[in-house]
């Protein structure tokens, strides 16, 4: 008996004439090797997905591995890299600590040289000097700002000023607030309710902390510091009236004129060891005082 397969050219004209030779084939039935036109085309289909996958795969995996054997060489360098940087900041470190310890060693030698040499000189200055520098400009601070923006404020309500040229009333109400924060080395000030009465001010017009309050705390505190910074010093009230202007120790009050006569002294020098460290303020004019 001959078998046919459903793929064979001849199946239905066998089928079809029902030769005693014709058997219908089994579904599922594999063909015996060699026999027929060769596979189905699902098969052969399926066999070359199967092949392009597989392909596919190969390629894919293939190309992984590249990129891990690349990264793997790439984060083996950044290791390398960062351990000669380890290596070369505890270097820097080590370097650093020894050029600390050179200088210091140096600048105790330097300190000890100078004081050596510097130790019979009385005219070269020493820390208490540049303390008393500083507090020279920290004063100048105090009168230009904070005293005179006190002044052009309070002055016109003083009863004191009515007495006084019109031009006059800023400078000379400056000089009496000056005369009571810094006399006797601004360590003694008179207690706010006593500052307004010297003042002219109504007493009833202060309140808590106000203006005149912080004021005197500030020059109580410049005071503290000139009293701590050793050598003698002190704020100079001394003016000749009428005389010529000293420009060593005074400087005339703005707008005055440098070369008209002194009148009086609007804010005092800062005086150290008899050596001017602030000069005077003082309020010149070409008449009299009126």
């Amino acid at each position: 008996m001959t078998w046919h397969y459903s793929d064979d050219p001849d199946y239905e004209y066998h089928r079809n004439t029902r030769s005693p030779d014709f058997q219908e084939p089994m579904i599922g039935t594999p063909r015996a090797e060699g026999h027929g036109f060769g596979r189905t085309q699902q098969e052969t289909s399926t066999q070359s997905l199967s092949v392009i996958v597989e392909t596919v795969l190969a390629r894919l995996g293939l190309s992984l591995k590249q990129d891990r054997d690349a990264w793997s060489a790439q984060l083996a360098e950044l290791d390398l890299r960062i351990l000669r940087l380890e290596q070369l900041g505890q270097r820097l470190e080590r370097n650093q600590t020894d050029l600390v310890g050179s200088f210091r060693k140096l600048e105790g030698r330097t300190n000890t040289l100078l004081a050596a040499r510097t130790r019979d000189r009385a005219d070269l200055a020493t820390n208490s000097h540049n303390t008393h520098q500083t507090i020279a400009v920290s004063y100048r601070a105090l009168v230009e700002q904070r005293v005179q923006a006190f002044a052009r404020v309070e002055f016109k309500h003083s009863r004191h000023t009515d007495r006084w040229h019109e031009r006059q009333r800023l400078p000379r109400f400056i000089a009496e607030l000056s005369k009571h924060l810094f006399y006797g080395a601004g360590a003694h000030i008179p207690l706010v309710p006593e500052l307004r009465t010297a003042l002219g001010l109504s007493r009833e017009s202060d309140t808590g902390n106000g203006p005149l309050r912080t004021l005197r705390s500030e020059c109580l505190n410049l005071g503290k510091r000139v009293e701590t910074a050793g050598l003698h010093a002190y704020w100079d009230f001394t003016c000749s009236s009428d005389a010529a202007l000293d420009s060593e120790r005074q400087e005339p009050w703005s707008p005055c004129d440098p070369n008209d006569p002194v009148r009086f002294v609007v804010a005092p020098a800062y005086v150290v060891e008899g050596q001017v460290y602030a000069r005077q303020y003082v309020y010149t004019s070409p008449g009299p005082l009126e």
